[in-house]
């Protein structure tokens, strides 16, 4: 049998479709971590035993028939292009990252209408705003953990009824990313505040006003994008004194059920107030250091702590997956006061992979390729 009709026959034998819609091809010329990325999804349908196409949203938009990219069983050749139909066990993986929302800004949303039209089972669409996802989760209290004090609707009022009871208030978009537009109010005496954000408006901003300035300020902060205000959690700091953090990654798997798939300390640069990675953070996977004590010392926890951590991750994407219960990825902000307590205060429909070690972004997609089976048998039950 030639090359070719092996490669039809192998096709023909997956039922299960994998439809990955991106912004660019797996043949663009882009970072070693993205082509990993592919590779490893590629590697994850092969042992899934499902086919994997990879897509644009205008490319896919008509749905019944589109273009796209599988990978190749030729010899020095990864890609290839081929011409796919949609089935009943057709799953698409939304694979869109900011700058693919804003390369196909106009057929993203008519896509995501047309999807769901047809109810073509989706996961890890654009979540709502993080204030909608707040107001979801502090309805009950979740076991382990605390959410902070958040207000949705921000008034120049609120935020400064907020500052009367404590010195510091975060200001965040509800659509933020790597810690852009998010401000720090600092409450001074004699009627004073400071106001901090490292980008601002791609710049750093340090000033001090009165009261009647920072109303003004929030006001124009407001007309722009819309924001929550939230109360300040004092993270841990490291010897160096620089503030620490933790992204949990959970996924669904092939059985449905939530996992880790990895648990990232982040430390902020030096003085900075933000621990993002693209502030200039700094990441270390500790995934797998549950038995390095020296190594979780020098972040202010314990194995106990750790074990802790992520527990409350998982129970905090059961409680969302409820809400939308095709949601198969999350990437959790965990702050760790110095007092021992646990906080998420930040989600991430759409986690970066960046911040994951190689074998983290093997799992990750291995998650992908998985929970895509789970969904596209459950469609069939």
């Amino acid at each position: 049998m030639s090359a070719s009709r092996l490669s039809e026959h192998w096709e023909r034998g997956r039922s299960v479709v994998l439809v990955t819609v991106t912004g660019w091809s797996p043949l663009k010329k882009t970072s070693r971590r993205r082509r990993l990325a592919f590779q490893s999804l590629a590697a994850a349908a092969t042992k899934y035993d499902i086919s994997l196409v990879i897509t644009s949203p205008k490319r896919l938009l008509g749905l019944a028939h589109f273009p796209g990219w599988t990978s190749s069983e030729t010899p020095g050749k990864e890609w290839r292009r081929k011409v796919s139909n949609m089935n009943r066990q057709t799953v698409i993986y939304d694979a869109m990252y900011l700058d693919d929302l804003k390369a196909y800004q106009i057929s993203y949303p008519h896509l995501l209408k047309a999807v769901a039209k047809q109810d073509i089972p989706m996961f890890n669409p654009v979540l709502p705003s993080k204030s909608t996802l707040y107001e979801l989760l502090t309805q009950n209290r979740i076991r382990g953990g605390r959410l902070p004090r958040t207000i949705t609707q921000v008034t120049p009022t609120r935020v400064i009824q907020i500052l009367d009871e404590s010195d510091r208030v975060w200001l965040k978009p509800v659509y933020g990313s790597g810690g852009r537009n998010i401000v720090m109010i600092d409450r001074l005496p004699n009627g004073r505040y400071e106001l901090t954000a490292e980008r601002y408006r791609g710049k750093h901003l340090h000033q001090e006003m009165d009261r009647q300035r920072l109303v003004q300020f929030i006001r124009q902060l407001t007309t722009y994008r819309q924001y929550m205000a939230q109360e300040h959690i004092e993270l841990g700091v490291t010897r160096e004194g620089r503030k620490v953090d933790f992204r949990v990654t959970v996924q669904r798997k092939d059985s449905g059920a939530w996992g880790v798939t990895a648990t990232t300390a982040r430390t902020g640069a030096a003085g900075s107030v933000l621990t993002n990675y693209h502030a200039g953070g700094r990441i270390r996977s500790l995934t797998n250091a549950h038995h390095d004590y020296h190594l979780l010392n020098s972040f202010g926890v314990t194995p106990s702590d750790l074990s802790h951590m992520n527990e409350f991750a998982l129970r905090v994407a059961r409680r969302l997956q409820s809400h939308y219960p095709r949601l198969g990825i999350l990437g959790l902000d965990v702050g760790h006061t110095p007092q021992g307590e646990f906080y998420v205060y930040d989600f991430n429909g759409r986690p970066g992979r960046d911040i994951l070690t190689d074998d983290e972004v093997v799992q990750f997609m291995d998650c992908v390729a998985g929970y895509a089976k789970y969904l596209s048998n459950r469609r069939l039950d």
